[in-house]
């Protein structure tokens, strides 16, 4: 206000001067709209007034700094200084200097620094008791010759950018001065207590070394009770270094009660002068347990949320998660399934990884070919030139079975991925389950293969029947149903010759019977032989 106050009354005034100064002070757009129209104001009272504005100067077309990513806020000053809120300087020391920069040069343009003792503006003196050193980023402040009380106080550097202002306050103190003032000090304003709790309160008194304040506690203006061991206790402490004495306050307050919440007043004396700080000591309500039903309560809340994550989590597994399988296929759909009119080749095709290549060899492949299996395992039957996923595929559909050599290793195959998958897609197509998972070490089950039952090499108790329950489980090979399927058939051939025979000697015998009855037929001892063949209880008697 009072510098629009300066302008109303001016009347040499510099408007293109004037627009620079309002466009680079605005934080905001709500407070340029303002300050424009303050400016149509002055301007219309100086027209009024018989005025002649000074013609337009360079500096009106200066385009206003703008913040880098165009958020003012990022470019806000923010003083970095280099001495604390209290900072102690001995008379002999001769000068001190304080120093305030800027933490980012972001908020450099058009900065304005200024310095302040207890109030008023601080500037260059003649006789160099006073220096001001300042640039777009930092100023500094020395204070030397004849160091005295004077030159102690509250010290405030300011800085004001075309994006906003900033400043910082710290206390000098000259220790060896005649008349110092002890300084008093507390960590905490606020101390919370239980009614039965032990409270300490503590403050400290800092004075020139050569000097030892005296410290005291108030309640409420009057003096509080030090007794040892006591309701309440004063536990001072002093500590001396090489520029100064540094007394300790500490109130220890036994078994809070309603009458000791209230504020305490911590005072430092010296020689007639002192100084103090006050803190308050608060009532903080005891904690009580929650009922019964209010935990109970609680817990089923939690059982019920926890329920509904993991079955959220699951159905989102099974939609979208590919390891869990695929949907069924649409049994009115057409599918292209290959090698569906040829024969199996092999019976059996062997997944595994290549760091798997001892045990699949070594084990599997040689025991299995010994027992007449025929096996497609890739170092044998691949196809050289042929794709590596063309001779996967002619393996998966071409066998009878497929066995996963499950490991570490395997879980981290693309290949072995890859035929597993394949393997999951003739399950689909051709409604045959063809997977055998045989596991060697003790990995994870994959999320696809879980719910199968599995033969467990390591298990020292599948080990004995291994290889029974894992002939069990691919069947017969195929040479085998072959011989048996032959043999079937001759015993099939040979029963139906057979058969074919006693019905041509029944027949035959039956027509020369009948042949001989047409004739007359024989007569035996002046029988005929129809007598006798109708009267079986006869023997029939050899004619001599």
């Amino acid at each position: 206000m009072k510098f629009f106050t300066h302008l109303s009354f001016s009347r040499k005034c510099d408007y293109s001067f004037m627009l620079n100064v309002i466009f680079t002070s605005c934080r905001t757009t709500g407070r340029m709209v303002l300050l424009l129209a303050v400016l149509l104001t002055v301007s219309v009272v100086g027209t009024s007034g018989g005025m002649t504005p000074a013609p337009p100067t360079t500096a009106a077309a200066t385009t206003p700094p703008v913040c880098p990513g165009g958020n003012t806020t990022l470019c806000a000053p923010r003083i970095q200084p280099s001495f604390g809120r209290v900072t102690f300087v001995r008379v002999g020391s001769g000068f001190f200097k304080l120093n305030c920069s800027l933490q980012s040069t972001d908020a450099a343009p058009m900065a304005t620094w200024t310095w302040r003792k207890d109030g008023e503006v601080l500037r260059n003196s003649p006789d160099g008791h006073i220096k001001l050193m300042t640039d777009a980023t930092s100023t500094l402040l020395t204070v030397q010759h004849d160091l005295s009380d004077r030159d102690a106080g509250d010290y405030n550097c300011s800085v004001t950018t075309a994006f906003g202002a900033d400043n910082y306050q710290g206390k000098v103190i000259i220790m060896g001065s005649q008349g110092h003032v002890p300084v008093v000090s507390a960590e905490q304003s606020r101390v919370w207590a239980r009614p039965g709790d032990n409270v300490n309160l503590s403050c400290t008194i800092v004075a020139d070394k050569s000097q030892i304040p005296s410290g005291s506690w108030l309640k409420e203006g009057s003096v509080v009770p030090d007794i040892a061991g006591g309701h309440t206790e004063w536990k001072p402490s002093i500590n001396q270094t090489v520029d100064r004495t540094t007394r300790r306050q500490i109130l220890v307050i036994r078994g809070v009660n309603g009458s000791d919440y209230g504020n305490y007043t911590c005072v430092g004396e010296l020689k007639g002068l002192s100084d103090s700080k006050t803190i308050q000591l608060l009532r903080q309500e005891p904690r009580e347990g929650l009922p019964l039903p209010v935990i109970l309560g609680i817990a089923a809340a939690g059982v019920v949320a926890l329920v509904v994550m993991v079955t959220s989590f699951i159905i989102w597994r099974r939609k979208y998660d590919p390891d869990l399988g695929w949907d069924k296929p649409d049994p009115e759909a057409e599918y292209n399934i290959p090698y569906e009119n040829e024969l199996p080749k092999y019976d059996i095709f062997i997944s595994y990884s290549c760091k798997d290549l001892a045990f699949a060899k070594d084990v599997l492949l040689k025991e299995l070919t010994c027992r007449g299996y025929e096996v497609c395992v890739d170092f044998k039957d691949f196809t050289p030139g042929v794709f590596i996923v063309d001779n996967i595929k002619e393996g998966v559909f071409r066998s009878r079975k497929t066995i996963i050599v499950l490991s570490s290793n395997f879980r981290k195959s693309g290949f072995g991925r890859f035929e597993l998958q394949m393997a999951g897609a003739r399950k689909y197509l051709e409604r045959k389950d063809v997977l055998i998972v045989v596991k060697i070490d003790q990995c994870k089950v994959p999320t696809m293969l879980i719910g199968r039952t599995f033969l467990d090499w390591t298990n020292e108790n599948v080990r004995p029947h291994f290889w029974q329950r894992l002939e069990n489980a691919i069947g017969p090979d195929q040479k085998v149903r072959d011989r048996k399927d032959h043999k079937d058939n001759q015993e099939e051939e040979k029963e139906e010759e057979e058969t074919i025979t006693a019905e041509d000697d029944r027949d035959h015998k039956n027509n020369a019977v009948n042949g001989h009855v047409a004739n007359g037929g024989p007569h035996i001892l002046g029988l005929p032989e129809t007598d006798l063949l109708e009267n079986e209880d006869r023997p029939l008697l050899a004619v001599v």
